[in-house]
């Protein structure tokens, strides 16, 4: 298991959960973005001789011998099977939501620079968002910090001091919609 950020504690508790009842021995890494650590950890562990790897948020490049599962779009190495949300789907329903009790002045949050899940989801918001009608106003948007960065403040003190930053602004909005629930509750306190 690879380990990146706040959100991969609660997959690696489920993954952790079905390793242990399946009798499987396993390990967890975590690489907390050092890209030289991303590209030796592999390595690392076929010396080790495991059998398989999941990798979570992390941007691996090259094919491994043994199967690989990410949970994540910007794992792209050859061989890999990902799971990735439908970001599409998501913005459509949060975004209808909003709209069908008369939003329409609606902050964003665009999670960090460089995390591949930010761009997927910024895109999906953008293209539901003119789909639906309703404007993406720039000044009602803040972004989150840089992927690398992730780790020197938690995603939770990411939204609120995003909220802040868009109070300071003094631009009316009558709904925020977050990059991710984290930096959801952070907007909240």
């Amino acid at each position: 298991l690879f380990r990146s950020d706040e959100f991969s504690s609660m997959l690696i508790s489920g993954i952790e959960s079905k390793l242990v009842e399946a009798k499987f021995n396993y390990f967890v890494e975590s690489h907390r973005f050092a890209p030289v650590q991303i590209e030796n950890s592999p390595d690392t562990l076929m010396d080790r001789q495991v059998e398989g790897m999941i990798f979570i948020n992390t941007p691996l490049k090259k094919s491994m011998p043994v199967p690989v599962v990410a949970i994540s779009d910007i794992t792209n190495a050859p061989g890999v099977n990902r799971i990735v949300i439908d970001n599409y789907a998501v913005a459509r329903a949060g975004l209808e939501h909003l709209k069908s009790l008369g939003h329409s002045r609606i902050a964003f949050f665009k999670g960090p620079e460089h995390n591949g899940d930010t761009e997927a989801r910024w895109s999906a918001i953008l293209r539901v968002s003119a789909d639906l009608g309703l404007e993406v106003n720039p000044e009602l948007t803040v972004t989150l910090g840089t992927y690398f960065s992730i780790n020197q403040m938690s995603m939770m003190q990411r939204g609120y001091d995003a909220v802040v930053s868009l109070l300071q602004r003094g631009r009316p909005f009558t709904a925020l919609m977050a990059f991710n629930d984290k930096s959801a509750t952070g907007a909240i306190r």
